[in-house]
């Protein structure tokens, strides 16, 4: 095919389907028109003779056949440019290399499994085959730092094309580790339990686990309450025989029994609906190894072939799920080391999947920046948060447990609304996502099979993270005092509308969450040497004077608080103290006996925080006041900061401070890290204030606009 020259194959097909429906629909036939100039444009004396031009169109219509039109590599390599569309090449062929052994080591392995002949022949090929896959791996990781960027941009496009496989589930790496967990088991031969919430992928995992670990498509049997054993063993049924054309009687063997026969995964789908009795008529099968024999009512006994595999998807019966089976004693014992419970996806990896569904053949997507870096950051927030509430529940602003008890976001939610977005797109009948995502999801809280309770919970998620711009609580149902929030910036509709292109490196680039770091060397050489060289890291101590010079030199708003021992805290976290704060239970325990008052933390459980003890043995805290802030101003003083050689308190260090100075908590200021962590789904950063006789510890929102009566600590890194 010549270079800017369509595939005439495609074109024709195109041409035709055009030619049916504007006749039959009686369209304007201006599209038409133009693809029959594209049909007529293909000129066999263009390529000398008949022949070449025959040979042209065998080639082109192979190329269609074979084209790839979840992924257009040939729009990608033009998007990246040789020279990264070769690095990507790199990866990609690196990753399939090391997949391929991976899956190769997983087959031999279930060979060997109870097969001593095997074990004892496979002995030093698999010995190789690990030897390789380490060497594989640090190879790949290796390129991955070294390439960077375009190792994101791999990821990306492998999440769109693995979106559209069996499973219709992207393996970020928390899919990555329970398809390892449950290669384990297939390894080992035995029955496997995947349980969870609803809407975690377990069956979808379940599907591309057989799928990809033995190269079959697993047997399925959806159970239900009346799921009966003819529907999982088979039944006997009238049939015509092939040579006498008579009656005859034959097996008709369901999904287990093909299984067994033919040495396949068979997965149980919601396995606690089914009843009881078919339950336990499965705990034979569950033992059976390969070779055995088993009795199959009207089938005689089926042999076990190599490969055979039970995987188990369940929602276990639980206050949210009292209609479901429990798991009979004996069948419980049998999973009890071979179960793996699915999770949500983090908010990051939620984040990266909503990109991958956006995006186009050639790894574009078309969306506002505004929407790009701050609405699909707090719907993920807000799905995360979500998730949360009805899986654990989370203590409410009065203090008492509040639970979703039906109402959940999952991946199929967000996949049903981005695929309606892309087709209002097409279709011209949406304007901006903000106000398209707000209808959407007001046609969830909607939905009257959930609760009041539900539905108003939920809409304080979604309105607390500025997703319901527009929304009062009559709008879904409820009393008009149900619910406040802080609506997001009244530019957010007008931003949103600003729709453009985002070349996929623009996307790959997008980081709302700062959880990527720069790998390259010589950035992080040259940023180094800025640093370095910069003046503010020069003649500055802790000093009251110096810190304002400081200050000053950086250009922020923020001023040294010297009503807090002329700014700069200082105390000692001797062997005694460190002693306090080994453990997030010890700290928390120390907090609350450091002075006579009633201290108290925070609904957002802080007693999960990720904890990790001071590694310094004194700390001088600065004590700024920025007045007024919103986070984008927060933000930017912490960036500021950071580059003149200061960073916020970390979580224990802000323990450490209370207890070794708990008269300075007796103030109406708030002491804050800005240190973030996630928390109740968000991210939050703990802070210290004093209210009445209590002395707490909080943690905040930090994309809410904070007061003046904040107080930002830092110290030198």
């Amino acid at each position: 095919m010549k270079e800017g020259e369509s595939n005439f194959h495609q074109v024709n097909l195109e041409r035709n389907i055009l030619r049916d429906n504007v006749k039959e629909l009686g369209l304007p036939p201006t599209p038409l028109e133009e693809s029959e100039k594209k049909h007529r444009d293909f000129s066999v004396k263009s390529y000398g003779s008949f022949g070449a031009a025959k040979k042209e169109l065998r080639s082109q219509k192979e190329a269609f056949d074979t084209q790839d039109f979840v992924i257009n590599w040939e729009l990608v390599q033009k998007e990246l440019g040789q020279e990264k569309y070769d690095q990507l090449d790199d990866l990609e062929n690196k990753s399939k290399a090391l997949k391929k052994l991976l899956q190769a080591q997983a087959h031999r392995l279930r060979e060997m499994n109870n097969n001593p002949k095997k074990t004892e022949l496979y002995k030093t090929l698999i010995e190789a085959i690990v030897k390789s896959v380490d060497e594989k791996e640090i190879e790949l990781q290796n390129l991955e730092k070294e390439y960077g960027e375009v190792s994101r941009i791999k990821d990306l496009l492998t999440y769109r094309s693995e979106l559209f496989q069996e499973g219709h589930i992207a393996e970020v790496p928390s899919v990555q580790k329970y398809l390892s967990k449950i290669e384990e088991a297939m390894i080992e031969g035995k029955p496997m339990l995947l349980h969870g919430p609803t809407g975690t992928g377990k069956t979808s995992l379940a599907i591309r686990a057989a799928k990809v670990l033995t190269g079959k498509d697993p047997e399925m049997i959806y159970c239900n309450p009346q799921t009966k054993e003819s529907n999982i063993f088979g039944k006997t049924g009238i049939a015509i025989d092939e040579k006498t054309e008579k009656q005859i009687t034959k097996f008709d063997p369901a999904p287990l029994v093909r299984a067994m026969e033919q040495g396949s995964i068979v997965i149980f789908d919601e396995f606690t609906a089914l009843p009881k009795a078919e339950m336990v008529m499965l705990k034979g099968i569950m033992n059976a190894k390969v070779g055995d024999r088993r009795s199959v009512t009207g089938d005689g006994e089926v042999t076990i072939a190599h490969g055979f595999q039970m995987i188990f998807t369940a929602n276990l019966k639980s206050e949210k799920n009292p209609e479901r089976q429990e798991l009979p004693p004996e069948m419980a014992n049998e999973f009890s080391q071979n179960n793996t419970e699915i999770q949500y996806q983090t908010q990051e990896e939620s984040y990266d999947i909503m990109l991958a569904r956006l995006m186009n053949a050639d790894g574009s997507i078309e969306l506002s920046e505004y929407d790009m870096n701050v609405t699909l950051k707090k719907l993920s927030e807000a799905v995360a948060e979500i998730q949360k509430t009805y899986t654990t529940g989370t203590t409410g602003d009065l203090g008492g447990k509040e639970e979703l008890k039906k109402y959940v976001l999952n991946q199929r939610n967000i996949e049903n609304i981005l695929s309606r977005w892309k087709t209002g797109r097409v279709k011209g009948d949406v304007t901006d996502f903000v106000s398209f995502l707000e209808k959407q999801l007001v046609v969830t809280l909607t939905f009257r099979d959930f609760s009041l309770k539900d539905t108003e919970l939920a809409a304080k998620i979604l309105a607390r993270h500025g997703l319901l711009p527009t929304v009062t609580p009559s709008d879904i149902g409820l009393d008009s005092t149900s619910f406040s929030f802080v609506p997001p910036p009244k530019n957010a509709v007008q931003e949103s509308s600003k729709i453009q292109r985002f070349a996929l490196e623009e996307v790959a680039e997008l980081d709302p969450f700062n959880v990527r770091k720069v790998h390259n060397e010589d950035v992080e050489a040259l940023l180094s040497s800025v640093t370095k060289s910069a003046p503010l890291q020069k003649g500055f101590d802790n000093s009251p004077d110096s810190i304002k010079k400081l200050l000053a030199s950086i250009g922020t708003p923020a001023t040294l608080d010297e009503s807090f021992e002329k700014g700069v805290i200082s105390f000692d976290i001797d062997a005694v103290l460190q002693s306090k704060l080994k453990d997030i239970t010890t700290a928390l325990e120390s907090y609350k006996s450091a002075d006579k008052s009633s201290p108290s933390w925070s609904w957002y459980e802080l007693k999960n925080i990720q904890y990790s003890p001071p590694n310094i043995s004194s700390l001088d805290v600065l004590v700024l006041n920025h007045g007024k802030t919103t986070q984008q101003e927060r933000d930017k003083l912490v960036e500021d900061m950071d580059k003149a050689g200061y960073r916020p308190l970390i979580f224990s260090e802000l323990v450490a401070l209370s207890i070794a100075k708990p008269e300075l908590n007796k103030r109406n200021e708030i002491l804050n890290t800005y240190q973030e962590y996630m928390l109740a789904g968000s991210l939050q950063a703990p802070y210290l204030f004093w209210r009445g006789d209590k002395r707490i510890l909080l943690a905040g929102d930090v994309s809410r606009e904070w007061n003046d009566g904040n107080r930002f600590l830092f110290v030198r890194k």
